[in-house]
């Protein structure tokens, strides 16, 4: 068993972060953390409860060895692909957009047209044909 103070000391994280990790995992934990006046203390399973979730979100260190640069090309690299991807695709983006703009004007010009050609056939119903093979208003009232 050890108190939250050495455990921190232990791990080279700060107090503050070792309570915040209590706190967080208080639930997995409440069965593990025994208090004996104002110190609590964490019995052996709750420090490998703490561990567990240290380690599974520790960085990666990268040991100095020859990759270091290769890697970092091959990052530059890849970053560089990337950034051309995304102006590909914002150019993409932007040419759909106005085809969108051009779609939604022409949608609204038919149906102005639509409309227009509704009222006419309806006024051209009101015509005649006459012997001469003109045309006169009929009132059909």
């Amino acid at each position: 068993m050890m108190t939250i103070k050495e455990y921190a000391a232990s791990r080279d994280i700060s107090y503050e972060a070792a309570r915040m990790s209590l706190k967080r995992h208080s639930s997995e934990l409440s069965d593990h953390i025994h208090k004996h006046g104002k110190t609590r203390y964490l019995d052996d399973t709750g420090i490998e409860i703490l561990d567990s979730y240290r380690i599974s979100k520790a960085p990666e260190i990268i040991t100095g060895n020859g990759n270091q640069e290769a890697t970092i090309d091959s990052l530059k690299n890849q970053i560089i692909l990337l950034q051309n991807q995304i102006i590909e695709l914002q150019k993409e983006n932007k040419a759909n957009l106005e085809a969108s703009v051009k779609l939604q004007l022409i949608e609204e010009h038919t149906g102005k047209i639509e409309s227009e050609n509704r009222e006419l056939q309806e006024e051209l119903r009101s015509y005649q044909k006459t012997i001469f093979g003109f045309y006169r208003k009929v009132n059909r009232s």
